[in-house]
Formats: C-alpha cells, structure tokens, sequence
C-alpha cells in the first residue's frame, strides 16, 4: 500500500498548479506523509564519503533530534542522535527548464548547524527521503504536523478531519486528506463513504475556479475511478459526470472531461459507455460530435483532440 500511495500520489502531484510552489511543503513529502519517520533536528557532523565520484557527493550526516513528529517505522539507531546517508548531485546547474525538481538533500547541501525537518526510509541506516530547511521553511512545519494528524485520525477510523480538510486552501493538505481517505478501509469503493468522497470532489469540479475544477476532474479520474473493474457503480458514476460536463460551458474544463474519458475508453480495461447512466445521453453525444469537427476545422493539435472527441462519442451508441 506504501508503494501504491507513492506511485499514485507522484501522478496526482504533478497536476497540483493551484498554488505556487513557495506557497506550499515541497511535493515529495506528499509520497511518505503519515507513513515514515518524520522528525526535526540540527546537523551536528557532516562526513562526506572518500569515494571519488564526478556526478555526486555521498556521505553521512549526523543530526541531534530535537523532535520525532512520527516515530512509524523508525530506525533503532536513530533516538537523541540519527546518522542520516545523504547524496548531493553535483551537476544541479544542468537540469534543464522545466526538468524534474529536485528532492531530498538535493535541494540543500547539508551543513552543520543547519536546522531541518526530515522524513526517513525504514532502512538501516535511513537516508532522508524529503528535506525541509527550516531556516527557510519554518512555515511549512504546521502544515506537515496537520497531515501526519489527519492521517493518524484517518488510521483510527475518525473520517470526519478528512472530510473537513478536502476543503482546506493547502493543497498540500487536500492531498493527504484525499489519499488517508481512499486508502482507508471504511472508504472502500461502493461504501457509503467512498459515495459521499465523490460527492465532496464532484461538488468541486462543479463549483471551484477553473484550476480547482481541473484539479478535482483529474482527482477523479487518477484518484478514485477503480482501475480493478471497468463498469461498477464507482466508475459507472465518475464516467456520467465526466460525460455531464463535455457540454460544460468551460471549455478547458469541457476538452479536459472529454480527454479523461478518451483515456479510459482507449484503455486495456475498457469501460462500456453504453451501459452508463447519464441525463440527454444524445445531446452529449451530439455535442461531442459538434465539438469534435469545430476542432478538426482549427487544424493543428485540436485535430488529436477532435479525434477523441469523435471516438468518445462513438463509445456511447456504437452496436
């Protein structure tokens, strides 16, 4: 389940554009949030690693723990004192515009003295997975203690902090309730949780800005359409809205439902759109058809796009 969290909440992260990036924790810790160790401390000793290597520096870092906000899964030796593995690339200036962001120690070179929030690997020793520096990002460390706590009360069985902080502005903080939430045993596909979890996320999609919007489409399509099962009530109900607003009067938010929908009708596991309950089921079709050769006509890259328009509507009454 830790490996899936990770996996599934690296493709939801990278949909996050609601916030700027200074607003909000570093997007790694979203992956480890509420599973690993998590603590505060001060660098005491650095020992870079003899090793000669042009590409990085390795080595260890010994931290004095001021705080352990989460003790899951913890090294034995890390207690007052935690001997931390850290890597530094050393060709950071090379990653190109728009290149990956970088993560763990690789977005600040440890030095003693320095005061850092930490979450750790369960390996021995533990290597940092995510690095806040907290010289400069004190002002995340509330954020990450809500989450740890929603994720905790989650694990209890107490759904109701989740449900409260889906509304939170952190997205940060949205994102952990979503993934305590789905991963929860009482929020199981086809429970009355996981129907009232797409209720609150439809209502956004329906009613946020435009980002907000997009985002909570995007949510559920990555987050909760059930990729076990092509036509059960859960996906069944995510497909007729997805399908409700290809006529949504947004454009962005109406190609965006189309494109979802292409994926999942193009997929391995193909759901069958016939057998979805949807309101004016010929008026969307209809609309996806006129959308689809309005974009063929502007040529370029909405061709692609009239052609999953085109395909979508065919998937609704195809024989």
């Amino acid at each position: 389940m830790i490996f899936k969290l990770a996996v599934l909440l690296s493709a939801l992260l990278s949909l996050s554009t609601i916030y700027a990036a200074a607003e909000e924790p570093p997007r790694e810790l979203i992956n480890i949030i509420g599973k690993d160790p998590v603590l505060i401390g001060v660098i005491d000793r650095v020992t870079p690693s003899t090793e000669l290597n042009d590409q990085k520096e390795t080595g260890t870092v010994l931290l004095h723990v001021d705080e352990f906000l989460q003790r899951t899964g913890l090294a034995l030796s890390c207690t007052a004192q935690c001997s931390v593995v850290y890597e530094f690339a050393l060709n950071q200036d090379q990653v190109p515009p728009g290149g990956p962001t970088p993560s763990g120690w690789n977005r600040l070179h440890p030095a003693k003295g320095m005061r850092v929030l930490l979450i750790l690997s369960r390996t021995e020793p533990p290597v940092a997975e995510a690095v806040l520096d907290l010289k400069n990002e004190q002002q995340f460390v509330p954020v990450v203690r809500q989450a740890i706590s929603l994720q905790e009360n989650t694990d209890r069985g107490d759904l109701s902090p989740a449900f409260q902080a889906l509304a939170n502005p952190s997205t940060f903080v949205r994102l952990v309730a979503l993934e305590s939430l789905r991963f929860s045993g009482a929020c199981e596909p086809g429970s009355p949780n996981r129907k009232k979890l797409l209720a609150v996320i439809e209502n956004q999609a329906l009613h946020g800005s435009q980002d907000e919007r997009k985002q909570a489409l995007n949510w559920l399509d990555e987050a909760l359409y059930d990729e076990r099962s092509a036509n059960n009530e859960n996906n069944n109900e995510i497909l007729s809205f997805l399908l409700t607003l290809t006529k949504d009067p947004d454009a962005d938010v109406s190609l965006l439902a189309t494109r979802l929908l292409y994926y999942r009708v193009s997929s391995d596991n193909k759901p069958d759109l016939r057998t979805v309950t949807v309101n004016n089921r010929g008026i969307i079709a209809s609309g996806l058809r006129d959308k689809a050769a309005d974009l063929k006509k502007r040529g370029g890259q909405n061709e692609r796009l009239a052609e999953m328009a085109q395909i979508v509507a065919n998937e609704m009454d195809h024989q």
